[in-house]
């Protein structure tokens, strides 16, 4: 181990901390947010007034609206275990990326959630370049190879590029703190720090990234733990594994309701050409040397969606295929690869980042690791950041080998001279040789041509100038080479290029970039009790936005979501149904199914450019008229079912199949048949199960003493995870619910349990007796509760980990 001091790996922190905020001072700019996407390119808040880049729009519709929603939650002092707001319900907490347990999102509750996107991004900046430096100072580098190698880590565009996507972003920056972590456990330290650091690489909340972590930091124990078996025997492996397992339960709140969300999703396993759409093409690796290679959509000419692999599922774009190392980086990487090839350490991260390489450009390699389950249901690009390692690595040994004899400015000569005349053949014909590409897949050379013109590609990526200043400390007296003008300069050279291309990355937007209450927002959240939205054709108000205004949507946008409501919608708008989300309804028949109407869905939103086309679906009753007219215009269903209902009759069925068969009939408004699956003996035999007492008036009921003059249902009381109905019937009725079956709901009658069962193939519905009653929803998950019991098991394992530690080091 490196016997440096705490005080200096302080300083060196430090020093990464001053160097990110004068780097990206526009993450924490007062008057400017980090929300990559502006809410003014969508209706109802356009057309934009400001001219502004706007990149990767997830950060606005996915991951911005579940800060806002974690955040209003946390503040009110509740978990939010269930989302109402979108896909007709759905977990919360269970989804991975709502980072609702991840410290760092709690430590942020006192700001805004636009002022915690930046914030959050500048954190894990910070995590990535200390985590980076102290991996680099434990394989036995100077402070200043590790500080420039942690700085050009944190700056690197594999993580810029993420700004919109936090959760990526923060998972990868825990990555070098693992291997650290793990590293310092074999050869003697605390598990305890393993244990945390691995929890914070699970909470980050982003699951492809954190499994290929997971991998790399697996196989970095064995290759660490068999340097050193001689001398600590099996102990060592046995401690990293108590602290991934120790790591593991401190995240089991989190994991346990994951893993159960999971099995009711169905993203499980990609085909082989869909998996390898996700791989780059060969041609992204010119974007190593030029960022803006096939252009970029800061300057509205992002061409890589050219570059097709396998079915096409997933386009190449300027996000997937983001690996700009900088000029520099691979100068300096070239003269300290030898060197790193030595130490055993560094050539395991090389050849881990080699097999990076290989896998994400579709290899064979990417064809066996398909066949091994669990790796092949995302996108391979993810491994990009183990990729960016391997090369940050031995850049830090061609560092320190510069400060060292000739042979490394000899060497050093030789690679900017073979990157010089790379970038110079790359800025004279690149344009020709993207117009081939253009030619041969897509027919458009000369747009894609003029995309990638030398004089585009010098400018964005700065490689003339960087390879210019790689040469300056070669033409200086060896005095001052050796001297503070080194690391200035190599700072310069390594760190400022990539820094300067990853400054464009962090896209702000003011206020007016922000979704805010307009006029037509303000209309569907006063109707929102009444019913859910959905679109037609256009995405105004996008998926999972509507969910901070307090409007339920039928629609939603998220990596997991459950299975069972994906075939429902498939059944009748199967144009809307895409791998990760519902888009907007775009045919007119899909409007008249009635399998629509049953999921409360009363608002149509619609653009005025389809003035008259809804008209054309209504029925002799006039299914469809215009509520309202604004920057969209909002249609009701008057065929819409109503929230909660007293269904008429309840007809059991025996499988998927036939209960959506009988759900495609037209039926009446209100008061129609609901479909039982399951072994559902009827109502009155369902209703006669409560205990006795059950069904007789309580107080809490708002219908009198009497017997009710007619049969309603009403709610009274809805929350996230909880919803109280009011209902009177004459006779035993069966009450639906129009809000999606899930594991972990439960449900009780005037205070005594009852069973839910699963009504209209995804909804909810309870058996009740005749009379007057309160039925009570709420959502509390096995899998919650025996996640935590296991997380505080562990916190107490931590603790008392921690309270040994102190005793050894006072009695030593």
């Amino acid at each position: 181990m490196n016997g440096n001091g705490t005080g200096r790996k302080i300083l060196l922190a430090a020093a990464s901390i001053l160097a990110l905020l004068a780097l990206f001072p526009m993450d924490l700019a007062p008057d400017r947010y980090l929300v990559t996407y502006r809410a003014d390119l969508f209706e109802p808040w356009g057309p934009s007034s400001e001219d502004g880049a706007s990149f990767n729009s997830d950060c606005l519709r996915s991951y911005y609206p579940r800060r806002v929603l974690a955040s209003t939650a946390l503040r009110e002092g509740r978990i939010p275990l269930w989302d109402p707001w979108s896909f007709c319900g759905q977990p919360f907490l269970a989804n991975f990326q709502s980072g609702v347990l991840y410290p760092v999102n709690w430590a942020l509750l006192p700001f805004a959630p636009e002022r915690q996107a930046g914030l959050f991004v500048w954190i894990h900046l910070v995590v990535a370049a200390v985590g980076m430096l102290l991996l680099l100072r434990s394989l036995g580098l100077s402070p200043g190879a590790a500080l420039v190698g942690g700085m050009l880590f944190a700056a690197g565009d594999a993580l810029a590029v993420r700004t919109g996507q936090s959760t990526m972003l923060a998972a990868a920056s825990w990555i070098p703190a693992l291997l650290w972590s793990v590293r310092r456990t074999i050869h003697g330290g605390s598990i305890a720090v393993l244990a945390l650091v691995f929890a914070g690489t699970i909470l980050a909340g982003f699951p492809p990234i954190l499994v290929w972590a997971s991998l790399l930091a697996g196989a970095w124990a064995v290759h660490q733990w068999l340097e050193v078996r001689g001398e600590r025997g099996t102990r060592s492996i046995l401690r990293a594994a108590g602290g991934f397992l120790l790591g593991a339960g401190l995240a089991a709140a989190q994991i346990v309701p994951t893993a159960e969300l999971i099995g009711h999703s169905d993203r499980i396993r990609f085909a082989w050409p869909t998996l390898l759409s996700s791989a780059w093409h060969p041609a992204a690796l010119l974007r190593l040397l030029v960022p803006d290679w096939l252009g970029s959509p800061f300057d509205g000419d992002d061409w890589a969606h050219l570059l097709s692999r396998g079915d096409g599922h997933y386009w190449q774009s300027f996000l997937s295929t983001a690996c700009y190392a900088g000029a520099g980086t691979l100068l300096f990487a070239a003269v300290g690869f030898r060197t790193a090839l030595r130490d055993r350490g560094a050539r395991f991260l090389i050849i881990a980042g080699a097999a990076a390489a290989f896998l994400l450009l579709g290899t064979p390699l990417l064809r066996m690791i398909s066949l091994v389950p669990g790796l092949s249901g995302s996108r391979v690009d993810r491994v990009v950041h183990l990729f960016s390692i391997a090369l940050v690595v031995p850049a830090a040994f061609g560092f320190d080998r510069l400060r060292g004899g000739a042979g490394g400015r000899r060497c050093a000569v030789l690679a900017a001279a073979a990157l010089a005349a790379a970038a110079a053949a790359l800025l004279l014909f690149g344009g020709g040789i993207a117009g081939r590409i253009a030619g041969r897949i897509a027919g458009d050379a000369g747009a894609l041509a003029a995309g990638t013109s030398p004089f585009a590609a010098a400018r964005a990526s700065r490689t003339l100038l960087v390879l210019g200043a790689a040469l300056v400390p070669f033409l200086v007296p060896p005095r001052i080479r050796r001297s503070l003008f080194l690391l200035v300069a190599a700072a310069a050279v390594l760190v400022l290029d990539p820094a300067l291309v990853a400054r464009s990355r962090h896209v702000t937007v003011g206020e007016e970039g922000l979704p805010r209450e307009r006029p037509e927002i303000l209309f569907l959240r006063e109707g929102a009790a009444e019913g859910r939205v959905v679109r037609f054709e256009e995405e105004n108000l996008p998926p999972n936005l509507p969910g901070i205004f307090g409007i339920e949507d039928v629609a939603g946008y998220n990596a997991l979501n459950i299975k069972e409501y994906r075939a429902y919608l498939d059944a009748f708008a199967p144009g809307a149904v895409k791998e990760r989300r519902i888009n907007p309804i775009e045919q007119t028949w899909e409007l008249r199914s009635m399998l629509l109407a049953r999921l409360a869905a009363r608002w149509v939103i619609a653009p005025p450019a389809v003035s008259g086309l809804l008209e054309e679906t209504r029925f002799p009753e006039e299914r469809y008229r215009l509520a309202r007219e604004g920057r969209f215009r909002v249609y009701e269903d008057r065929f819409a079912f109503p929230r909660v209902f007293l269904a008429e009759r309840a007809v059991p069925v025996g499988s998927a199949e036939e209960a959506m068969e009988v759900l495609a009939r037209r039926g009446r408004r209100n008061r129609v048949v609901a479909v039982v699956e399951g072994n559902f003996p009827g109502v009155e035999e369902a209703a006669r199960a409560f205990p006795a007492g059950a069904g007789g008036r309580p107080e809490a009921a708002p219908f009198g003493g009497g017997e009710p003059t007619e049969e309603t249902a009403v709610i009274v009381e809805r929350e996230p995870e909880r919803v109280v109905v009011d209902c009177a019937a004459g006779r035993a009725r069966l009450l639906v619910l129009a809000d999606v079956f899930y594991p972990g709901w439960r449900v009780s009658v005037d205070g005594a349990p009852a069973r839910i069962w699963r009504t209209n193939r995804i909804l909810r519905g309870v058996a009740i007796p005749a009379g007057a009653h309160r039925v009570v929803f709420t959502y509390r998950p096995l899998s919650f509760r025996v996640g935590s019991a296991l997380s505080l098991l562990s916190l107490a394992a931590l603790a008392a980990l921690g309270f040994r530690a102190i005793r050894l080091r006072r009695a030593r």
